[in-house]
């Protein structure tokens, strides 16, 4: 357990992330040791006081430094891609919304969203791929002229964006293009919050004034869940797909899911289970009542043009 250091009449606690290189495996002299202690430095864990230099945290940081560069040029150069995956009513079976996601495409493969988003976050890009990304739902709600109520749009914020007054007045302007036929929704989790929750619970009640939802994603893997119920103004609670993952084979977790189902239903609030993969899992949120599912198991993320034609066929409406 770590001790505190007293600095005036307050107790400090510090902790240091370190990384390590040896000689004379990692090199022989002080430039080639300080050079592989920060490459370990750059991968180290947080947990983890001490980070040993390996060959390949060297490869690695050289990829990673080739797609952060890369990175820069992805919206000139074409290369990012706005898919949908729909959210799905599992009483009536039908698309009752979609969650935007965004994707990198570089020399015909895609680059793990895991892998480039926490880059964009990095090196300051998300401002520009947000906008990239809110403008081509923009173009595509356009399009759809059969979407109707009751439809939503969720769309991921970044915590560095959250506080944003021009993200929030873009999502605004948004909504209120689009209020016609859609429900625009934001999901917020609680690296959104952590900054400033006074603050935080200010703009989304002022955005929930304006006829944006938000929906509380990852619920149940946060410290805060239960605060959030109580002080946000949220309609949908999303399950986390940790949870999914062992629905059906731990107890526990099946106890949680049905907890959160049940609680959600007393407080008023929309449940949506996330990365539903099986048809087991699939039957057992259908038993414990869960309001609407997403996960591959009915869609996996796609283009706009491809969804919209899938939303017209499940809901037998006329383009």
């Amino acid at each position: 357990m770590l001790e505190p250091i007293k600095l005036n009449s307050d107790e400090v606690y510090i902790k240091a992330t370190i990384g390590a290189a040896t000689y004379p495996s990692d090199g022989k002299n002080a430039r080639a040791l300080i050079y592989c202690a920060e490459i370990a430095l750059i991968n180290s864990n947080e947990h983890i006081e001490v980070t040993y230099y390996d060959d390949e945290m060297q490869s690695s940081s050289e990829r990673n430094l080739k797609l952060e560069a890369e990175l820069h040029h992805a919206i000139e150069n074409n290369e990012l891609e706005q898919c949908y995956q729909p959210i799905v009513d599992l009483k009536s079976k039908k698309i009752v919304g979609i969650e935007a996601l965004l994707r990198w495409k570089k020399n015909g493969c895609y680059i793990p969203p895991a892998q480039f988003i926490p880059m964009v976050e990095e090196i300051g890009l998300m401002p520009a791929f947000h906008l990239w990304s809110i403008n081509s739902i923009e173009a595509a709600l356009t399009q759809w002229s059969a979407i109707t109520h009751p439809f939503h749009v969720s769309i991921n914020i970044s915590p560095k964006l959250f506080f944003s007054t021009n993200f929030s007045n873009k999502l605004i302007e948004l909504s209120a293009t689009h209020a016609n036929k859609v429900r625009i929704a934001i999901e917020v989790t609680e690296g959104c919050l952590i900054e400033d929750m006074k603050r935080g619970v200010e703009i989304l009640t002022m955005l929930n004034k304006k006829g944006i939802q938000t929906t509380i994603d990852d619920f149940g893997t946060g410290l805060s869940s239960f605060s959030y119920l109580k002080n946000l103004p949220a309609t949908t609670i999303k399950i986390d797909k940790s949870f999914i993952d062992e629905l059906a084979s731990n107890k526990k977790s099946h106890a949680i899911v049905h907890s959160i189902i049940q609680l959600a239903k007393n407080i008023g609030m929309t449940v949506v289970a996330e990365g539903v993969e099986s048809q087991t899992q699939l039957d057992i949120l259908t038993q414990l009542d869960c309001d609407s599912i997403q996960g591959f198991i009915l869609y996996q993320p796609m283009l706009g043009d491809e969804f919209y034609q899938v939303y017209l066929e499940n809901t037998d409406a006329k383009a």
